[in-house]
């Protein structure tokens, strides 16, 4: 097959996507999100409704979001698939002869046979066919056909959207996988309809049809391709096809690719290597230049804040992209972290940590740059001691649920409070120190540290995970080349506390289900709701403003805010997680929204502002020097700690040994005098994020992620002009010395 589209233009981000005003967008985005939480007439296992919402995501400039929920759709069609199979082969002569058979063939996938069966009775009345269930299995055979055929061509809409979505995102080697495996498929199925239509031409005998009709499901396809696309051509005299509409819409997305890869390719190769501009119609050559892309190893910035204007998407190595980050337009779950009511809430809790010796305000810090330059000021909260903390004095204590421990089945480490069970010895073994309790219930049990630590977790994500085998889960996050796979346990641990905390709410009068407003949604639990969701600034341009969400007068104001993606940690391992592992229907309306792609970035980001990790330690691994020393072995987050603001100069100290500690701090520790007052009474407590050992300019290029530019404390500054003032001195010595000679 030839590329027939044109090459669209690149003046802007997506220029190749039919321009709508953003808050047009946002409307048929909310639009579909009701049809998508609604049972009625299963509405909520509708794969065209999913890809309808990932062309609206992909157009307003959601790439991410575009590609979950094309992916949603293509596991729906997958799972649609298989149960038509098994309905089929239940049916046919070759289906279960007794109950042995039955008991031997036939597995109970219960999550995914609803969910199966939720999505064929769906795709049966978008197809015109009503019946009960007697009549589906006992005419099943008959519409196998036409069901498969309507089946595939919606997942090769949906590989589509993948591939396009994960390409705006950054994640170009992913991205071409998914376009790579529909433009051979969709092709084939053109050389075999036009082989198929030649044979009946030629033939004269009468061909028996199908009494499932799909011109009219995939008249609903081509409406989603051509509403989405520009430049894709339609015949004047009759009807569009669905697969040479999607074929052009997949030259679309090759030649899309290749600009990418020409773009920002070359620049990133050696010398030596000399890659001549891609053809959009080789694919082997696009997917030659996706291997280089991997292999090179030279990031085109590893910062996004000093992007070109005209470099969108971020391209990295081709698998990590940077995903918009944001408070989505419809995220009605985040405080006003500087409100009243916000304070309120947070300070109760500090209460609890502090024991009303430490309290939250408003504090106004600098917004820094990356030049070192202030770029006014901004404001956060902050926590000051409400009486006086003297030297080594201990006086916060926090604990948290959301610690992920990357193997909390091997028993070195307590899974709630990371606390080591067994220490090891000089003598290639290890020795007990502290109590091992498990849960008796689960199968492939997590070990904790005492009762209390049991208790706690019973309390919060146990009963979600209770009996449920999680090792394949904790087995892709130990083996995970990607510093971030740990975020994924937290992330599970987040999800399951939200299902252990509203199976708790008593279940209404004549209700046999929790309706959605009962559901306590992840981002309000108050361990995350109120903690600071960071990112890598970027500038908006002018020419992004179709897709910035924003006014134009707005969108001159405003940064593109970045965050680290990954298919794999935020769509492909979240879904199977909680498909398999929390055995939750994705798609029912009280757990659609919960469990959204945008939720879990938006845990992502506040796990990116406020989680601290620490390395493997009292390992036979770590004492040995192998390779899996400098993994992370046990990720955090502890809201009342992310509180407290830097300075290169602390005043307290803080310790993680089973939970996070505060202690009043002295320059000198050999010296610290309990006497001595280290923080006063109304003043700000401050805790340094890096090792205050380093130099000033260590200090600054440890911290820019965290602090969002260089550091600009008291103590930086000092150093920056006492170097000044010294390379000043050496330079003047130099101009002194070069005079002298001159002489």
């Amino acid at each position: 097959m030839t590329v027939d589209a044109p090459l669209p233009s690149v003046h802007s981000p997506q220029s190749y996507l039919i321009e709508t005003t953003p808050s047009t967008l946002l409307t048929r985005r909310t639009y579909l999100t009701d049809y998508l939480v609604n049972s009625y007439e299963d509405q909520c296992y509708s794969l065209i409704n999913y890809l309808r919402r990932a062309a609206v995501h992909l157009r307003l400039g959601y790439g991410d979001l575009c590609a979950s929920d094309a992916y949603a759709a293509l596991e729906l069609g997958e799972l649609v698939a298989e149960r038509v199979d098994e309905l089929g082969y239940e049916e046919s002569d070759d289906g279960y002869t007794d109950d042995e058979d039955e008991e031997g063939k036939k597995e109970d996938f219960g999550v995914m046979t609803e969910v199966g069966n939720g999505c064929l009775r769906r795709m049966l009345r978008e197809l015109d066919v009503v019946g009960d269930e007697e009549e589906v299995k006992s005419r099943i055979e008959e519409w196998e056909g036409a069901l498969k055929e309507a089946i595939e061509g919606t997942e090769l809409l949906a590989r589509l959207f993948v591939g396009l979505g994960l390409m705006e995102v950054g994640c170009l080697v992913e991205g071409w996988r998914f376009l790579a495996d529909g433009i051979e498929r969709v092709e084939e199925l053109l050389e075999s309809n036009e082989d198929s239509e030649k044979e009946h031409e030629d033939s004269d005998e009468e061909h028996e049809e199908s009494s499932i009709k799909t011109d009219d499901y995939y008249s609903h396809l081509i409406s989603i391709i051509l509403t989405t696309f520009t430049d894709i051509p339609t015949p004047l005299d009759s009807p569009p096809t669905y697969h040479l509409t999607l074929l052009h819409a997949f030259n679309t997305a090759r030649l899309r690719i290749t600009h990418l890869l020409n773009t920002n390719l070359p620049d990133r190769l050696p010398p030596s290597v000399n890659l001549p501009p891609l053809d959009p119609s080789d694919v082997k050559s696009i997917q030659t230049a996706l291997d280089l892309l991997r292999t090179t190893h030279i990031p085109l910035n590893p910062e996004p804040s000093v992007i070109s204007a005209s470099q969108f998407p971020v391209i990295n190595d081709g698998l990590q992209g940077y995903c918009r980050r944001e408070v989505y337009p419809w995220n009605y779950h985040e405080p006003e972290r500087l409100s009243d009511e916000n304070l309120k809430e947070v300070n109760a809790l500090m209460d609890k940590c502090a024991h009303g010796r430490a309290e939250v305000k408003v504090v106004e810090l600098p917004t820094l740059g990356e030049d070192g330059v202030t770029k006014g000021t901004n404001k956060q909260l902050g926590v000051y001691a409400t009486e006086d903390i003297h030297e080594n004095e201990h006086f916060f204590t926090e604990t948290s649920f959301l610690m992920g421990v990357s193997d909390p089945f091997s028993g070195l480490l307590c899974d709630i409070c990371a606390s080591k069970i067994y220490e090891f010895t000089s003598s290639s073994s290890y020795s007990q120190v502290r109590e091992k309790l498990t849960c008796p219930s689960c199968p492939n049990p997590a070990i904790y540290c005492s009762q209390a630590c049991l208790d706690a977790a019973r309390e919060t994500y146990h009963p979600a995970v209770c009996g449920k085998d999680l090792g394949w889960f904790y087995k892709d996050v130990q083996t995970s080349s990607n510093a971030r796979a740990l975020w994924n346990v937290m992330l599970l641990k987040s999800f399951a506390t939200s299902l252990s905390r509203s199976a708790k709410t008593p279940l209404p009068e004549d209700e046999t289900s929790y309706p959605v407003e009962a559901q306590i949604h992840p981002l309000d639990m108050h361990e995350v709701k109120s903690a600071w969701g960071t990112y890598y600034p970027r500038k908006l341009f002018s020419e992004e403003y179709i897709h910035s969400g924003l006014p134009p007068n707005e969108a001159e104001k405003e940064e593109i805010r970045l965050l680290p993606f990954t298919f794999t940690l935020q769509i492909l391992q979240p879904r199977r997680m909680f498909l398999e592992g929390l055995k939750v229907d994705l798609h029912k309306p009280e757990n659609f929204e919960r469990f959204d792609t945008w939720v879990i970035n938006t845990l992502y980001a506040k796990f990116l502002g406020t989680a601290s990790s620490r390395l493997a330690f009292g390992t036979a691994e770590n004492n040995a020097g192998t390779a899996g020393a400098n993994r992370a072995e046990v990720c955090a987050m502890h809201l009342c700690w992310s509180l407290v603001n830097h300075s290169c100069e602390p005043n307290v100290r803080w310790e993680c040994e089973g939970s996070i500690q505060f202690r009043g701090r002295c320059s000198d520790e050999s010296k610290a005098d309990e006497k001595r007052v280290a923080v006063r009474k109304d003043e700000e407590i401050l805790m340094s994020y890096c090792d205050v050992r380093m130099g000033y300019k260590e200090r600054r290029e440890w911290m820019v992620g965290s602090l969002g530019g260089a550091c600009r404390c008291e103590r930086c500054l000092r150093e920056e002009g006492e170097d000044l003032v010294e390379r000043m001195k050496v330079a003047e010595d130099v101009v002194k010395g070069i005079k002298e000679l001159k002489v």
